[in-house]
């Protein structure tokens, strides 16, 4: 993957031979040296992907733009490889998307320079998160089903570089090699220097015990921080169209129109005071702020371009309009439970070309293991025949695998 290969070719750039000397500092830096190349080096550093963002159902842009994803809000939430969306209530098994992000798999993307992406992160978001995605699904309404597809291009990122899962990284390796240098000064006092490894790409074995353990426990300190960021403030931009059809085998297609959404959503956590006593036990410092809860408010704007009437389909004589759609969320809760309510502007108009999002909606997302996702939702919505409201229940499960595609 480019993020893997980006950690090679930082280890490779910041290693440098262990010289020869007798001074305990200059052994000391080689340790640390050494250490960071282990977390690094090719094949090795494994656990930067737990850094990939899964603060939310895995998201799939296209999926909104067919029906199958009935969540006003279409944020790009999931910087995962890629996203499976599941409808639980369809029984005929026709509504599922897919996404994948082209730059995790090295092609057609060229290498990006980590110490490059360190320094420009928020300006190479967008290409690295740049995601095409791919949906089918089926709208029933009273006068006929309907069968939907729909391509959508979308890329996502951070206001701010802190919240990057590369920074976090970064922040992560920092946490691990102050954690090396004490436990390689600890050992010094103990039993004298470290020798260190004088081959490239092999790290010195530490005579310490408590040295992996030490590095094991700072990288799932951070993970546990960064995944409780859940409410971080985010940004997302897509791009979609696809084609309808009345849901026959014999029924012909026709476009569906083009479809533009802008959302983003800023969130802050409810922090508690978290001292550490330093390793002396004469003074203390404050550690960063450590968040159990947080509160996130949302929002998105799409427009429809030329998107048919759907009662017009496969009369002949297709109608087009267009239109717009509005929501706004909001959710409070932790990184694996949420409470959320839901609000649009879906209007009998959108309702004519498909849309059959909530307009107003209550319900929880919950994570029933890294990566997996049930959401309920319950709520109003327009009826497909535009005379008055109904209640509609949701209930999916979405899957946000992480999947390694390396050469």
């Amino acid at each position: 993957m480019v993020l893997a290969a980006l950690f090679t070719a930082n280890a490779h750039a910041q290693q440098t031979p262990a010289a020869a000397t007798s001074s305990d500092a200059a052994k000391d830096k080689a340790v640390k040296q050494d250490a960071s190349v282990t977390l690094l080096s090719k094949g090795t550093d494994k656990t930067w992907q737990n850094y990939l963002l899964d603060d939310a159902a895995a998201h799939v842009s296209a999926a909104s733009m067919v029906g199958i994803a009935q969540s006003a809000v279409t944020i790009a939430e999931s910087t995962r490889d890629f996203g499976l969306l599941m409808q639980a209530v369809d029984p005929k098994n026709k509504g599922g998307g897919i996404a994948i992000t082209p730059a995790r798999t090295r092609h057609p993307f060229p290498k990006i320079n980590l110490n490059d992406y360190l320094t420009n992160t928020l300006w190479l978001q967008p290409v690295v998160n740049l995601t095409l995605s791919y949906a089918q699904g089926v709208s029933d309404t009273d006068v006929a089903k309907y069968r939907r597809r729909a391509v959508a291009l979308s890329t996502n990122g951070t206001f701010e570089k802190k919240d990057d899962p590369v920074q976090v990284r970064v922040k992560t390796l920092e946490c691990a090699d102050s954690a090396i240098t004490a436990a390689a000064a600890a050992a010094t006092a103990a039993s004298g220097p470290i020798v260190p490894n004088p081959g490239p790409n092999k790290p010195t074995a530490a005579p310490n015990a408590g040295l992996s353990e030490a590095i094991t426990t700072c990288e799932k300190a951070e993970t546990k921080k960064f995944d409780a960021r859940w409410f971080r403030p985010v940004w997302s931009v897509t791009i979609a169209t696809g084609d309808v059809a009345l849901d026959s085998s014999a029924a012909s297609s026709v476009g569906s129109g083009t479809s533009a959404v802008l959302a983003a959503r800023y969130g802050r956590g409810f922090s508690k005071s978290n001292i550490a006593a330093a390793s002396d036990a004469k003074t203390s410092e404050a550690t960063e702020p450590d968040f159990e809860w947080g509160w996130a408010l949302s929002a998105s704007a799409r427009y429809n371009h030329r998107e048919p009437v759907l009662s017009s389909v496969g009369s002949g004589s297709v109608q087009r309009q267009s239109s717009n759609l509005f929501a706004i969320r909001a959710a409070a809760g932790t990184d694996t439970v949420r409470l959320l309510g839901e609000a649009s502007n879906a209007s009998p108009r959108a309702v004519q070309g498909g849309e059959q999002t909530l307009k107003s909606a209550l319900g929880i997302d919950y994570r029933i293991a890294p990566g997996t996702w049930l959401n309920f939702r319950y709520g109003r919505r327009e009826k497909t025949s535009g005379n008055g409201d109904e209640s509609a229940g949701l209930l999916t499960l979405t899957l946000s695998p992480s999947a390694l595609m390396v050469n």
